[in-house]
This record gives structure tokens, sequence and C-alpha cells, in this order.
């Protein structure tokens, strides 16, 4: 059975380019580890005006792992990740044909 983690981050404010300058970095870091990624997208604005954040779900096998793999990421390590919440998932309910 999967151990699954619920990754919430928050950019900080007035972050200007520097999402876009490390945007491929961040990619090519998620994709490198897609046996581990469920699912990750950005959160923006209620208007779709502004990019905010991120949610990812990891399949990794514990906290540790996912603070790795997150102090890893170009977001964090240029700066642009105001906070990390990490919290462990436990499936209830899933319908794999609603999400996709």
């Amino acid at each position: 059975m999967p151990v699954l983690f619920f990754v919430h981050t928050i950019y900080r404010s007035n972050y200007g380019e520097l999402r876009d300058q490390v945007l491929e970095p961040h990619r090519q870091h998620f994709d490198g580890n897609l046996d581990k990624v469920l699912a990750g997208g950005n959160l923006s604005t209620d208007d779709g005006s502004q990019r905010i954040g991120g949610v990812a779900l990891l399949d990794m096998p514990d906290r540790q792992a996912v603070e790795t793999f997150m102090a890893k990421d170009p977001f964090t390590e240029a700066g642009l990740i105001n906070t990390t919440t990490i919290v462990r998932w436990n499936k209830v309910y899933y319908d794999y044909a609603k999400v996709v």
C-alpha cells in the first residue's frame, strides 16, 4: 500500500519574473520523479490572473523523503516558496475517471 503525502506550497508575494525563470527546471525535477508523483499543479487567484502556489500528491516512503524532494525543487532553491505544508493523506474516495 502506498504512503501518500499531500504537499501544499504558497509562493512569496511579489515574486516578479522568478517563477518563470525557474519553471523549466522545476518541471524537470517533477518529470524526473513521475514514479512518485501522482498529481500536481499550480494554484491561482480566483480570477486565474496570478499563480499563488502549488499542490502535489506524492507517493514516498516517509516525510523525510518528501522534505528532501521538496528541498531539491528549483522553486524552493530559488526562494520562490514562502510556505510548504506536508501532510500524510489517507485515500478514502478517489474516482480516477473524474480526475482526468
